[in-house]
C-alpha cells in the first residue's frame, strides 16, 4: 500500500538508483569481521542501554561474545525481528538550549539508549549504506554523507542573495520545519525507499528487522516509564537512523526538483541550473522565485505527508524574500516571514 503510493507520487520520474554491483556490496551475509569493524567504530564512554554493557566491555570480551552475537543476529534476521533486549531502548531527553524555555516538552530532543549488540548491528549497516549513498543521495543534502558538509550552503544561499540583489531579481528563500521528523517518518515508507532506490532483498530484510516491533521506555529523573511499542519513527542514537531518513526525505526533494512548474530563484541566469532546495537532514531550505511556485511546492508536500507521515510544521518555518523584494513584508501561507539579509541565519 504505502509502496504503491510512493511510486504513483513519483510517477513518471526517474531518479538516480543503486547499480547492480552497489547493490550486491549492500546485499551480502554479515561477517564478523564486518562485526568487529563496527564495533572498534563505537565510542567509547558513551552511556549504555537497558543492559548496563557497555562498548568497553563487548571489545574487551569480543572474542567470547562476536561468535554467539553473529548467530544471534543471524536468527534474529531468519525471524525478521531481534530479541527483546535488542529491540527495546531507554528514551532520554536532552534540552535543545538556544535559550528555549525548558518546561515546553518540545524544547526537549529523544535520544535512545541501546545496547551494544543492536549499536554493532545498526553500525555494520550504516558502514554499508554510507559507502553506496553518495551515489543516489544529490548533492544538495549534505547531512550525515560523508564528503559533504553545510558551509557549502552557507555560501551558496550568501551567492544567491547577493546575484539576486546585484541582478535586481525577486525571490525568496523558505526554511522549513518539520513536526518531530525522526519520530514521525512511516517505517514502512522506509522500506519503500530502499526498494525505490534499488536495495536488494536481504539488505531491505535487514533494515526490516532493526524497525520491527521496536520498545520503549522514558526515563526522567530518575525514573522509568513501562516499555511501550514505537509503531512510527527512526530512533535518534541509532547509527543507522540519519542514513535511512536521508533517504526518505530525498524522494521529496526528487519531486520538487522534477515538477516543472515550480521555478527558482536562478532560473534561466548564466549563473547555475534551476536549484530550487538544498537540505541538511531533516532541514529543508526552498530557493523559489515567488509566492505561485511556494504555493506549489507546499502542495506537494502535503501530499508526500500522506506516503512518509512527515508532516510541515508552518508556524515554525521562516521565509524571506531576497533581490528586488528584499524588504518586503509580504507573507503568507501560514509561515514566518522576515526581512532584512541580516536575518539570513535565522534560515540556516
Amino acid at each position: 500500500m504505502v509502496q504503491e503510493r510512493l511510486d504513483n507520487f513519483l510517477t513518471g520520474i526517474t531518479h538516480n538508483v543503486l547499480t547492480d554491483e552497489e547493490k550486491e556490496l549492500c546485499d551480502t551475509d554479515i561477517s564478523l569481521q564486518e562485526m568487529g569493524e563496527a564495533l572498534k567504530q563505537l565510542n567509547n564512554n558513551s552511556a549504555p542501554g537497558p543492559d548496563g554493557l557497555t562498548a568497553e566491555f563487548y571489545k574487551f570480551f569480543w572474542r567470547a561474545l562476536s561468535k554467539p552475537l553473529l548467530e544471534s543476529f543471524k536468527k534474529s534476521i531468519q525471524l525478521s525481528e531481534l530479541s527483546l533486549s535488542q529491540r527495546r531502548g531507554i528514551i532520554t531527553l536532552i534540552h535543545k538550549g538556544n535559550n528555549t524555555p525548558r518546561e515546553d516538552l518540545n524544547n526537549w530532543r529523544p535520544m535512545t539508549l541501546t545496547n551494544v549488540g543492536y549499536k554493532i548491528l545498526t553500525k555494520l549497516l550504516a558502514i554499508r549504506l554510507q559507502k553506496e549513498i553518495k551515489n543516489i543521495i544529490n548533492e544538495n543534502q549534505t547531512g550525515f554523507i560523508k564528503g559533504r558538509n553545510i558551509s557549502s550552503h552557507i555560501r551558496l544561499i550568501d551567492d544567491i542573495i547577493k546575484y539576486a540583489s546585484e541582478e535586481n531579481i525577486e525571490g525568496m528563500i523558505v526554511s522549513l520545519d518539520y513536526q518531530k521528523a525522526f519520530d514521525s517518518v512511516n517505517k514502512d515508507t522506509i522500506l519503500a525507499a530502499l526498494r525505490r532506490f534499488n536495495f536488494g532483498p536481504r539488505f531491505i530484510t535487514y533494515i526490516n528487522t532493526i524497525l520491527a516491533n521496536t520498545q520503549s521506555s522514558v526515563k526522567n529523573g530518575g525514573w522509568h516509564s513501562q516499555w511501550f511499542p514505537t509503531e512510527r519513527g527512526v530512533r535518534q542514537g541509532c547509527c543507522v537512523s540519519p542514513l535511512l531518513f536521508v533517504l526518505v526525505v530525498e524522494l521529496l526533494a526528487i519531486k520538487l526538483r522534477h515538477n516543472d512548474t515550480i521555478n527558482g530563484i536562478l532560473r534561466n541566469s548564466n549563473v547555475s541550473d534551476n536549484i530550487k532546495l538544498l537540505q541538511y537532514a531533516d532541514d529543508m531550505s526552498l530557493l523559489l522565485k515567488g509566492k505561485v511556485d511556494l504555493k506549489i511546492a507546499l502542495k506537494e508536500i502535503e501530499l508526500f505527508t500522506k506516503v512518509s507521515g512527515l508532516k510541515l510544521n508552518r508556524k515554525k518555518s521562516i521565509g524571506m524574500w531576497v533581490g528586488s523584494k528584499a524588504d518586503s513584508n509580504e507573507g503568507g501561507e501560514g509561515i514566518k516571514w522576515t526581512n532584512g539579509e541580516e536575518n539570513i541565519r535565522s534560515l540556516l
